[in-house]
């Protein structure tokens, strides 16, 4: 796969830094950002650092994928560290609201365990299948079944929060 980068984001509220792997909330509210590249098929994963968060708890928070849809307002797999659950998003992915739960796929980061905290997400095309792991945790299937094509995708909410994609 060739490196990961934050590519579409809603310039209003985030910046990109760090050579296009970090995205910071500069004016809080939801917004969405969306990585590059666009994955059709194999196996891909990629780690993303929650560099930091509001009040280090994950809180307002996806890390997962977004359905590489034309319109940008394709469904959006995502986790929420806070609950440590996978939500499912039906409005190009700015929403925790207009979420679905899925199930579980790893504890809670609650109690400031967020900050410097280590998402690996692994979207497999040829199974369309969509795992995650935190920290050194083991990878779980998060029951989803993706699409024919994702991208790396975050919702972020308050200012100052920062994701970056990490090499592992």
């Amino acid at each position: 796969m060739s490196r990961t980068t934050w590519s579409n984001v809603d310039a209003e509220r985030l910046e990109i830094s760090d050579g296009n792997t970090a995205v910071c909330v500069k004016q809080g509210g939801a917004a969405a950002a969306f990585g590059d590249p666009i994955l059709a098929s194999g196996r891909h994963s990629w780690t993303i650092k929650i560099a930091a968060s509001f009040e280090a708890s994950g809180d307002g928070m996806l890390i997962g994928v977004a359905e590489a849809a034309e319109d940008g307002k394709g469904k959006c797999w995502g986790l929420y560290p806070l609950t440590g659950q996978v939500y499912t998003s039906t409005n190009g992915g700015l929403t925790l609201g207009a979420s679905t739960k899925a199930k579980p796929v790893a504890a809670p980061l609650r109690g400031g365990a967020a900050a410097g905290a280590l998402v690996r997400v692994t979207a497999d095309l040829d199974r369309h299948t969509l795992a995650f792991a935190v920290n050194d945790g083991s990878e779980v299937d998060s029951g989803v079944t993706l699409p024919s094509a994702v991208r790396p995708y975050a919702l972020l909410c308050f200012e100052g929060d920062v994701l970056q994609f990490v090499e592992t």
